[in-house]
């Protein structure tokens, strides 16, 4: 399916890029078959190591639930048991009974890198770029 929609975009003359989550794991094998077949070049492929949402700093995630009051917990509370591993949407959903609406947490994670940016040049934070979401910048940035 991908295959196919990826190469009507290249048909009409669309550079292809693709982001996509490894979930934990060392590699996807939809986008090793991707890169192999010479569908998408590799340096076109951004792969967060869990998702983007997990990608989110703590406190960034943190504050976003807090302010949409999703949770009530305080910060030392919230990040006690964390588990990386099953991602923090899954993780948050568990242990507060919520259901995570993904788009507004990536709406409001580009709220906060804006008004970040406002204040510093983000191009040029090391300690932000190199978070995962701040590599994810650079990769975004280099399409627009």
């Amino acid at each position: 399916k991908i295959e196919f929609l990826v190469k009507q975009y290249q048909e009409k003359g669309y550079e292809v890029y693709l982001q996509s989550d490894l979930d934990g794991s060392a590699e996807n094998q939809k986008v090793n078959r991707i890169i192999k077949e010479g569908l998408i070049k590799e340096e076109n492929i951004f792969q967060f190591k869990y998702d983007f949402e997990t990608s989110i700093p703590p406190r960034f995630f943190y504050n976003i639930l807090k302010n949409n009051e999703l949770i009530e917990d305080e910060y030392e509370d919230f990040k006690k048991d964390v588990d990386l591993k099953r991602g923090i949407v899954k993780h948050v959903e568990n242990k507060y009974s919520i259901s995570i609406n993904k788009r507004m947490i990536a709406t409001e994670i580009s709220l906060m890198i804006h008004k970040l940016s406002r204040g510093k040049n983000l191009y040029h934070d090391e300690d932000f770029l190199t978070t995962e979401i701040g590599k994810f910048w650079n990769f975004f940035n280099r399409i627009i």
